[in-house]
Protein backbone atom coordinates (compact mmCIF):
# COMPACT_ATOMS: atom_id res chain seq x y z
CA UNK A 1 0.00 0.00 0.00
CA UNK A 2 1.50 3.18 -0.68
CA UNK A 3 -1.68 5.57 1.01
CA UNK A 4 -4.00 5.20 4.14
CA UNK A 5 -7.03 4.43 1.56
CA UNK A 6 -5.08 1.33 0.24
CA UNK A 7 -4.68 -0.33 3.55
CA UNK A 8 -7.22 -2.71 5.00
CA UNK A 9 -10.48 -1.02 7.37
CA UNK A 10 -9.73 -2.64 10.54
CA UNK A 11 -11.14 -3.17 14.18
CA UNK A 12 -8.69 -3.89 16.49
CA UNK A 13 -10.30 -5.90 19.59
CA UNK A 14 -7.58 -5.53 22.52
CA UNK A 15 -8.86 -7.73 24.97
CA UNK A 16 -6.57 -8.02 27.46
CA UNK A 17 -8.97 -9.67 30.26
CA UNK A 18 -9.02 -12.51 28.48
CA UNK A 19 -8.12 -15.33 30.66
CA UNK A 20 -4.52 -17.07 30.26
CA UNK A 21 -4.85 -19.64 27.18
CA UNK A 22 -1.63 -21.94 28.01
CA UNK A 23 -2.56 -21.72 32.63
CA UNK A 24 -6.13 -23.39 31.75
CA UNK A 25 -4.78 -25.70 29.09
CA UNK A 26 -2.04 -27.00 31.53
CA UNK A 27 -4.82 -27.06 33.70
CA UNK A 28 -3.48 -24.41 36.24
CA UNK A 29 -6.42 -22.24 36.19
CA UNK A 30 -9.79 -22.72 35.67
CA UNK A 31 -11.17 -20.15 34.12
CA UNK A 32 -12.00 -21.07 30.11
CA UNK A 33 -10.72 -18.45 27.97
CA UNK A 34 -13.57 -20.24 25.20
CA UNK A 35 -16.17 -17.84 26.54
CA UNK A 36 -14.47 -14.15 26.20
CA UNK A 37 -12.97 -15.28 22.69
CA UNK A 38 -16.52 -15.83 21.08
CA UNK A 39 -18.43 -12.50 22.91
CA UNK A 40 -15.04 -10.71 21.14
CA UNK A 41 -15.63 -12.71 18.15
CA UNK A 42 -19.42 -11.79 17.92
CA UNK A 43 -19.09 -8.22 19.19
CA UNK A 44 -16.42 -7.92 15.86
CA UNK A 45 -18.97 -9.27 13.93
CA UNK A 46 -21.46 -6.87 15.14
CA UNK A 47 -19.75 -4.36 14.45
CA UNK A 48 -18.93 -5.22 10.60
CA UNK A 49 -15.96 -7.45 10.49
CA UNK A 50 -16.20 -10.16 7.43
CA UNK A 51 -12.83 -11.78 8.41
CA UNK A 52 -11.66 -12.51 11.83
CA UNK A 53 -7.49 -12.87 12.71
CA UNK A 54 -6.77 -14.37 15.80
CA UNK A 55 -2.63 -13.18 16.43
CA UNK A 56 -2.45 -15.71 20.00
CA UNK A 57 -1.41 -19.13 18.65
CA UNK A 58 -2.61 -20.76 21.86
CA UNK A 59 -5.82 -19.64 21.26
CA UNK A 60 -6.48 -21.86 18.17
CA UNK A 61 -6.85 -24.59 20.93
CA UNK A 62 -10.46 -22.95 20.27
CA UNK A 63 -10.63 -22.50 17.05
CA UNK A 64 -13.23 -25.18 16.45
CA UNK A 65 -15.42 -24.07 19.46
CA UNK A 66 -14.71 -20.38 18.15
CA UNK A 67 -15.43 -20.75 14.58
CA UNK A 68 -18.82 -22.38 14.79
CA UNK A 69 -20.16 -19.38 17.42
CA UNK A 70 -18.64 -16.50 14.95
CA UNK A 71 -20.81 -16.00 12.31
CA UNK A 72 -18.11 -14.38 9.93
CA UNK A 73 -14.75 -17.10 8.84
CA UNK A 74 -11.87 -17.08 11.67
CA UNK A 75 -8.68 -17.66 10.42
CA UNK A 76 -6.56 -20.38 11.21
CA UNK A 77 -2.93 -19.23 10.99
CA UNK A 78 -1.58 -22.85 12.05
CA UNK A 79 -2.80 -24.37 9.06
CA UNK A 80 -1.90 -21.08 7.04
CA UNK A 81 1.93 -21.38 8.52
CA UNK A 82 1.80 -25.16 7.23
CA UNK A 83 0.52 -24.17 4.21
CA UNK A 84 3.34 -21.71 3.64
CA UNK A 85 6.07 -24.04 4.93
CA UNK A 86 4.47 -26.99 2.40
CA UNK A 87 4.83 -24.15 -0.81
CA UNK A 88 8.45 -23.53 0.24
CA UNK A 89 9.09 -27.13 0.45
CA UNK A 90 10.02 -27.36 4.39
CA UNK A 91 10.09 -30.90 5.33
CA UNK A 92 11.41 -30.12 8.71
CA UNK A 93 10.11 -27.71 11.17
CA UNK A 94 11.32 -26.20 14.45
CA UNK A 95 8.50 -25.29 16.90
CA UNK A 96 8.97 -22.31 19.34
CA UNK A 97 5.89 -21.79 20.83
CA UNK A 98 4.13 -22.01 24.71
CA UNK A 99 3.81 -24.99 26.07
CA UNK A 100 0.72 -24.67 26.31
CA UNK A 101 0.74 -24.75 21.97
CA UNK A 102 3.58 -27.61 22.62
CA UNK A 103 1.21 -29.83 24.69
CA UNK A 104 -2.26 -29.75 23.03
CA UNK A 105 -0.48 -30.70 19.55
CA UNK A 106 -1.85 -28.37 17.53
CA UNK A 107 1.05 -26.97 15.58
CA UNK A 108 2.47 -30.66 15.34
CA UNK A 109 -0.73 -31.74 13.51
CA UNK A 110 -1.31 -29.01 11.51
CA UNK A 111 2.10 -29.95 9.91
CA UNK A 112 2.14 -33.10 9.91
CA UNK A 113 -1.22 -33.20 7.91
CA UNK A 114 1.18 -31.72 5.35
CA UNK A 115 3.69 -34.02 5.46
CA UNK A 116 6.05 -31.89 7.02
CA UNK A 117 7.79 -33.34 9.92
CA UNK A 118 7.34 -31.07 13.38
CA UNK A 119 10.78 -30.18 15.53
CA UNK A 120 10.50 -29.70 19.58
CA UNK A 121 12.39 -28.68 22.09
CA UNK A 122 13.82 -30.15 25.19
CA UNK A 123 12.13 -29.36 28.30
CA UNK A 124 15.17 -26.97 29.77
CA UNK A 125 14.89 -24.95 26.21
CA UNK A 126 11.10 -24.98 26.75
CA UNK A 127 11.71 -23.91 29.74
CA UNK A 128 13.86 -21.06 28.50
CA UNK A 129 11.08 -20.27 25.73
CA UNK A 130 8.08 -19.61 28.01
CA UNK A 131 10.39 -17.69 30.28
CA UNK A 132 11.52 -15.20 27.44
CA UNK A 133 7.49 -14.67 26.77
CA UNK A 134 5.68 -14.39 30.58
CA UNK A 135 9.16 -13.43 32.51
CA UNK A 136 10.09 -10.64 29.87
CA UNK A 137 8.11 -10.11 26.91
CA UNK A 138 4.76 -9.60 28.83
CA UNK A 139 6.63 -8.37 31.70
CA UNK A 140 7.46 -5.29 29.56
CA UNK A 141 11.22 -6.23 30.18
CA UNK A 142 14.19 -6.67 27.45
CA UNK A 143 14.87 -10.22 26.17
CA UNK A 144 16.85 -12.12 27.16
CA UNK A 145 18.35 -13.22 23.70
CA UNK A 146 20.62 -15.68 24.74
CA UNK A 147 17.64 -17.84 25.83
CA UNK A 148 16.25 -17.33 22.22
CA UNK A 149 19.59 -17.60 20.13
CA UNK A 150 19.91 -20.91 22.77
CA UNK A 151 16.68 -22.44 21.45
CA UNK A 152 17.00 -21.49 18.35
CA UNK A 153 20.27 -23.62 17.93
CA UNK A 154 18.86 -26.52 19.51
CA UNK A 155 16.09 -26.82 17.01
CA UNK A 156 18.46 -26.35 14.13
CA UNK A 157 20.90 -29.23 15.51
CA UNK A 158 17.32 -31.56 15.39
CA UNK A 159 17.29 -30.82 11.81
CA UNK A 160 14.78 -28.04 12.06
CA UNK A 161 15.38 -26.16 7.86
CA UNK A 162 13.25 -22.97 9.35
CA UNK A 163 12.17 -22.11 12.91
CA UNK A 164 8.27 -21.05 13.43
CA UNK A 165 7.80 -18.44 15.73
CA UNK A 166 4.74 -19.00 17.22
CA UNK A 167 3.45 -16.84 19.78
CA UNK A 168 2.79 -13.41 19.82
CA UNK A 169 5.82 -12.64 21.86
CA UNK A 170 8.69 -13.70 19.79
CA UNK A 171 6.97 -11.84 16.89
CA UNK A 172 7.97 -8.81 18.99
CA UNK A 173 11.44 -9.93 19.49
CA UNK A 174 11.93 -10.64 15.95
CA UNK A 175 10.72 -7.02 15.25
CA UNK A 176 12.57 -5.27 17.92
CA UNK A 177 16.11 -7.19 18.03
CA UNK A 178 18.17 -9.11 14.76
CA UNK A 179 17.70 -12.80 14.90
CA UNK A 180 19.28 -13.35 11.86
CA UNK A 181 17.47 -15.45 8.88
CA UNK A 182 15.74 -18.83 8.89
CA UNK A 183 12.90 -17.84 11.29
CA UNK A 184 9.15 -17.95 9.65
CA UNK A 185 7.11 -15.06 11.75
CA UNK A 186 3.33 -16.36 11.95
CA UNK A 187 1.87 -13.09 12.40
CA UNK A 188 3.57 -12.07 9.05
CA UNK A 189 1.79 -15.16 7.76
CA UNK A 190 -1.63 -14.46 9.26
CA UNK A 191 -1.28 -10.49 7.88
CA UNK A 192 -0.68 -11.43 4.01
CA UNK A 193 -3.90 -14.56 4.69
CA UNK A 194 -5.74 -11.31 6.04
CA UNK A 195 -5.24 -9.17 3.21
CA UNK A 196 -5.80 -11.77 0.67
CA UNK A 197 -8.97 -13.05 2.43
CA UNK A 198 -9.94 -9.41 2.41
CA UNK A 199 -9.74 -9.06 -1.27
CA UNK A 200 -5.81 -7.56 -1.24
CA UNK A 201 -3.41 -8.39 -4.03
CA UNK A 202 0.02 -9.70 -4.18
CA UNK A 203 2.71 -6.81 -5.05
CA UNK A 204 5.08 -9.67 -6.26
CA UNK A 205 5.33 -13.28 -7.64
CA UNK A 206 8.49 -14.91 -7.10
CA UNK A 207 7.68 -18.66 -8.85
CA UNK A 208 9.98 -21.79 -8.84
CA UNK A 209 11.54 -21.83 -12.83
CA UNK A 210 14.20 -24.89 -11.46
CA UNK A 211 13.01 -26.87 -15.07
CA UNK A 212 12.95 -23.98 -17.01
CA UNK A 213 11.35 -24.91 -20.88
CA UNK A 214 10.15 -27.90 -19.29
CA UNK A 215 7.22 -29.48 -17.09
CA UNK A 216 8.62 -31.51 -14.29
CA UNK A 217 5.45 -32.65 -12.76
CA UNK A 218 7.07 -33.74 -9.66
CA UNK A 219 9.00 -31.17 -6.99
CA UNK A 220 10.03 -28.77 -9.05
CA UNK A 221 8.27 -26.35 -11.79
CA UNK A 222 9.36 -24.68 -15.38
CA UNK A 223 8.36 -21.84 -16.69
CA UNK A 224 5.06 -22.86 -18.30
CA UNK A 225 3.54 -24.26 -14.85
CA UNK A 226 4.72 -20.76 -13.78
CA UNK A 227 2.33 -19.04 -16.49
CA UNK A 228 -0.38 -21.90 -15.54
CA UNK A 229 -0.06 -20.33 -11.67
CA UNK A 230 -0.14 -16.48 -12.78
CA UNK A 231 -3.50 -17.41 -14.79
CA UNK A 232 -4.58 -19.31 -11.16
CA UNK A 233 -3.47 -16.26 -9.45
CA UNK A 234 -5.26 -13.86 -11.36
CA UNK A 235 -8.16 -15.64 -11.78
CA UNK A 236 -8.56 -16.19 -7.68
CA UNK A 237 -8.63 -12.17 -7.62
CA UNK A 238 -4.84 -12.62 -5.64
CA UNK A 239 -2.98 -10.98 -7.83
CA UNK A 240 -4.01 -8.07 -11.17
CA UNK A 241 -1.86 -5.70 -13.22
CA UNK A 242 0.09 -4.15 -10.49
CA UNK A 243 1.49 -7.45 -9.68
CA UNK A 244 5.28 -8.00 -10.42
CA UNK A 245 6.02 -11.67 -11.79
CA UNK A 246 9.67 -13.44 -10.86
CA UNK A 247 11.19 -16.42 -12.00
CA UNK A 248 13.63 -17.78 -10.22
CA UNK A 249 15.77 -20.86 -8.59
CA UNK A 250 17.09 -21.87 -12.62
CA UNK A 251 18.44 -25.34 -13.13
CA UNK A 252 21.36 -25.96 -15.81
CA UNK A 253 19.40 -28.99 -16.91
CA UNK A 254 16.62 -26.28 -18.24
CA UNK A 255 17.77 -26.39 -21.44
CA UNK A 256 17.32 -22.19 -21.99
CA UNK A 257 20.35 -19.66 -21.34
CA UNK A 258 19.47 -16.66 -19.54
CA UNK A 259 19.12 -14.73 -22.19
CA UNK A 260 16.46 -17.26 -23.76
CA UNK A 261 14.67 -17.67 -20.40
CA UNK A 262 14.34 -13.70 -20.02
CA UNK A 263 13.15 -13.05 -23.32
CA UNK A 264 10.53 -16.02 -23.13
CA UNK A 265 9.68 -14.35 -19.83
CA UNK A 266 8.67 -11.07 -21.12
CA UNK A 267 6.27 -12.30 -23.56
CA UNK A 268 4.26 -13.63 -20.45
CA UNK A 269 5.19 -10.48 -18.05
CA UNK A 270 7.76 -12.27 -16.27
CA UNK A 271 11.01 -10.83 -14.92
CA UNK A 272 14.13 -13.59 -14.65
CA UNK A 273 15.85 -13.27 -11.54
CA UNK A 274 19.56 -12.84 -11.20
CA UNK A 275 22.56 -12.69 -9.24
CA UNK A 276 21.94 -8.75 -7.03
CA UNK A 277 18.59 -8.60 -8.75
CA UNK A 278 16.34 -5.39 -7.15
CA UNK A 279 12.87 -4.75 -7.12
CA UNK A 280 10.74 -2.13 -6.06
CA UNK A 281 6.96 -2.51 -5.49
Amino acid sequence: AETDQEHLDMLVYNLTSIPDRTGFILGKTKESPLPTLIRAGQALAEQGAEQIAVPCMTSHYFYRQLSEAVPVPVLNCLAETADCLKAGGVERAGILATTGTMETGIFRDALLSRGIQPVALSRERQADVMSLIYDDIKANRPPRMELFHRAGEELRQKGAEIVILGCTELSLIKRDCPVGGQYLDTLEVLARAAVRACGGKLNLVSLDCTQQKYRDGTYHMGFYDDVDQKERLIKAGLADDRTVWVVNHFSHNGGWLHEELSAEAEKYGFLASYDGMSLTF
